[in-house]
């Protein structure tokens, strides 16, 4: 079993910012070993790929969690869009700092709608806002944009469970 600062969600790819960026490998009952920085070379192409072909991307920021978090946030996006979310971040970042906590919501969300790239930022106020990540998902994109991704990669609908999601895909990472 891998975990991974990605999540395939309805044809929509949730990419877990400021999380640990390495990758691990669970070898035995309660026991993670590091096997790499994400993301790797493959990764970064997979994540060019999704972008090249118009599927929808959320970045969900995090805040950093050790000496593993990245030193450079973002730094795996296209320049146009590193841009964007690093305007986002620092906004949102005063927001947080600004706004008590019991006023906050779970989660913030940038103002670009309709765009193929949405950038979100957890608060710290709820940690199973996570749970409702696949709503949050159906929001920003909308249920036609999803479904004309997943038609196109040749998933059926009832291949998509919307209640159902992992951040684990031993199988691709």
């Amino acid at each position: 079993m891998t975990h991974s600062a990605t999540l395939h969600l309805h044809g929509v790819l949730v990419v877990f910012e400021r999380v640990p960026l390495l990758s691990w490998d669970y070898t035995a009952p309660v026991h993670w070993t590091p096997s790499g920085q994400w993301p790797s070379p493959r990764q970064r192409r997979e994540l060019q790929e999704h972008l090249d072909q118009g599927a929808p991307l959320l970045v969900v920021v995090g805040e950093p969690a050790g000496p593993s978090a990245s030193a450079a946030p973002l730094d795996w996006l296209p320049q146009a869009l590193r841009a964007r979310g690093l305007g986002f971040l620092q906004a949102t970042g005063v927001r947080i700092l600004e706004t008590p906590a019991a006023l906050r919501p779970p989660l913030l969300l940038d103002d670009v709608a309709g765009g193929q790239v949405r950038f979100g930022r957890w608060t710290g106020t709820d940690a199973g806002a996570a749970a409702s990540l696949g709503a949050v998902v159906r929001t920003l994109f909308g249920a036609a944009a999803m479904g004309a991704y997943v038609a196109s990669a040749g998933f059926l609908e009832t291949d998509i469970d919307p209640f159902c999601w992992s951040v684990a895909r031993p199988e691709t990472d």
